[in-house]
């Protein structure tokens, strides 16, 4: 199952030592999966993938067995998921912005298409001149002044 998902086969024993996952087992304690189970790991290793812990799927995971009725877990299952969803939406702008400034550079850089060698220097300030010539990725000022050199 492990090799199916993509994870080792100890990751699939914590996920089930933190109750995310129960495969059931058979008379000789073999674990015993289901096609439910694999849609269930793809899941959370497509979770896990993006960021959201262990911890904070664990604790969704429990939240069943801790509720006193079907309502009151339906409540705690959609208030831990709207914050999962808020986290989600703030890393998808962070990724957009990043996205957006990757390309912008590309788009500055074709001008340099074709251009002599660059060099590479790095600058601690850039004057404003420069900086009207520079552009960013990933929050990171990354410039190509005019002389062919790449400010970083």
């Amino acid at each position: 199952m492990a090799q199916r998902i993509g994870v080792s086969v100890s990751t699939l024993r914590l996920y089930e030592r933190r109750g995310l996952i129960r495969p059931k087992r058979s008379r000789g304690g073999t674990r015993d999966y289901h096609p439910e189970d694999l849609e269930r790991f793809r899941a959370i290793a497509d979770l896990i993938g993006v960021g959201t812990s262990i911890e904070t799927l664990a604790q969704l995971a429990s939240i069943r067995a801790a509720s006193q009725s079907g309502d009151e877990a339906a409540h705690r299952v959609d208030d831990a998921l709207k914050v999962l969803e808020a986290e989600i939406n703030e890393q998808l702008q962070r990724l957009n912005t990043i996205l957006l400034d990757i390309r912008s550079a590309r788009q500055r850089l074709v001008g340099c298409h074709g251009c002599s060698a660059v060099t590479v220097q790095t600058r601690p300030l850039l004057s404003q001149a420069r900086l009207s010539e520079s552009f960013f990725i990933g929050g990171r000022l990354l410039g190509l002044g005019g002389s062919g050199v790449l400010y970083r």
